[in-house]
């Protein structure tokens, strides 16, 4: 007599035998935390593609730029530099109606200067100037970049306030997702199984064995960037991690250039 056993089959019996696992009075319990994983996962997922994405163009917007505006960033090194104030008043000379507003000195021998400065009309501009020669090598609308669109989708989906409260809603949807997986992956019968996934198994219970152990490892990093990121919302930002910054700057030995706390003197002012 042949006896054949299909991948189904097999896939009931572990199936059937993960419920076993569970003692009936958590039986509930189980079901429960499985369903707020669902759900979790269902709010989340699209959190999770997009906070990524933006994160990643915000991380390398340096290198991106330096690529999209090297003829703007980039300059021939010369043997002498001319001063800070030159290089302002060329700028002020160019845009007779505007105002400085900040200057930021070249960051190696080959970039050039970049000075702000703040149109009749409130539009922040960057001027990009050669250190050496004076000359000015074009302006930036800075809210028009690559990096602005990804800071605003990732702060707040260009929604303000309600986009925040969305992302710091997935964030916190986040780390349920975390702790309830966890919670589902704690191994109970099979300790080799919960950390390495069963390759030889039928695809379903491989993907799902492939579900539980990558996130598992995967779960303390992406809970450090969840809870910190946090620090940046309405909420949870404001009101529990923001009050730590509210010591006063002596505290720290550090003195600002006015009583405001602004360290930059523009024209205006």
């Amino acid at each position: 007599m042949t006896i054949t056993t299909d991948a189904t089959t097999l896939e009931k019996d572990k199936t059937a035998k993960d419920e076993a696992a569970v003692p009936p009075g958590r039986h509930k319990l189980y079901l429960a935390t499985w369903r707020w994983h669902f759900y979790a996962g269902i709010f989340v997922i699209p959190f999770m593609i997009m906070l990524p994405f933006t994160g990643l163009i915000m991380l390398y917007h340096d290198t991106i730029e330096s690529i999209q505006y090297r003829d703007m960033l980039f300059t021939e090194p010369a043997n002498q530099a001319i001063s800070a104030e030159a290089q302002a008043q060329a700028v002020r000379d160019h845009f007779p109606e505007s105002v400085v507003s900040q200057y930021i000195p070249p960051a190696a021998e080959d970039r050039t200067s970049q000075i702000t400065i703040i149109t009749p009309d409130e539009q922040n501009l960057t001027v990009f100037v050669d250190p050496y020669s004076g000359d000015i090598m074009g302006t930036l609308d800075q809210s028009t970049t690559l990096y602005s669109w990804a800071n605003n989708v990732h702060g707040s989906f260009f929604m303000g306030d309600t986009g925040d409260m969305l992302i710091e809603i997935a964030a916190g949807f986040g780390v349920l997702l975390i702790i309830s997986g966890l919670y589902l992956w704690w191994p109970r019968d099979s300790i080799r199984g919960a950390f390495l996934p069963r390759l030889r198994a039928s695809k379903r219970v491989l993907w799902r064995n492939l579900h539980s152990s990558v996130g598992f490892y995967i779960s303390v990093v992406l809970l450090f960037f969840l809870i910190s990121g946090l620090s940046w919302t309405n909420v949870w930002g404001d009101k529990f991690v923001q009050a730590w910054n509210s010591f006063p700057a002596e505290k720290w030995g550090c003195y600002s250039s006015d009583g405001n706390g602004q360290g930059l003197q523009t024209e205006r002012e």
